[in-house]
């Protein structure tokens, strides 16, 4: 089809749906209620390609109860194989990146800004956290991790508040480098190992 300077548009003006399929499995789904569903035959992929400086906005008005803009819900069940990885949602550039003639370009792999929202007092009050996360507590389960930082320096500018334990594996906490303590520290059970050799 070639439309030339010509519009085309499917007016769904009653009850029908538009759908493109597959013999009779549908694949893409306009509905007369406004939804729209893509539904890749499985083991097939929807790719979006981007030219340029292209993205992709999810913009929502409001909000769902317990419900993301973007939901990633991984339904049935499967067996793990051993030395594989299964991974939600993944970013893994693959390119070159050339440094600018002066200054500083920075990039971040993916960034959660919450410093856009206006609050307004009310009778009540909010939590509004940047990052939730919260680990699988399945007794069958073999290490379960909320976070876990494979490698790199980890940076934190603002104040850290554990209201739990500290600790690694043997349930000590040690800290090799300078390390100011403002209040009491209150050691009630392990050890607490200050300096290179744990003698300082």
């Amino acid at each position: 089809i070639n439309l030339g300077a010509n519009a085309l548009t499917i007016d769904l003006d009653s009850t029908g749906d538009f759908s493109i399929r597959d013999v009779t499995t549908d694949i893409a789904t306009f509905a007369d209620s406004g939804a729209i569903t893509f539904a890749p035959t499985a083991g097939q992929n929807l790719i979006l390609n981007f030219g340029t400086t292209g993205f992709l906005d999810v913009n929502p008005v409001t909000y769902t109860n317990n419900t993301g803009a973007v939901d990633i819900v991984r339904s049935g069940n499967f067996t793990g194989v051993d030395t594989e990885t299964a991974i939600d949602l993944q970013v893994q550039p693959s390119l070159t990146l050339t440094e600018p003639a002066s200054g500083t370009f920075t990039w971040y792999g993916a960034e959660i800004d919450m410093t856009g929202v206006s609050v307004t007092a009310g009778a009540g009050t909010s939590t509004l956290a940047a990052l939730r996360l919260a680990a699988n507590a399945d007794a069958d389960v073999g290490t379960s991790y909320a976070l876990f930082v494979d490698s790199g320096i980890s940076r934190f500018d603002g104040v850290i508040d554990a209201q739990s334990d500290i600790s690694d594996s043997t349930g000590n906490l040690t800290l090799n480098d300078t390390v100011d303590i403002g209040v009491d520290a209150t050691i009630q059970g392990g050890d607490l190992t200050l300096g290179q050799d744990g003698t300082d």
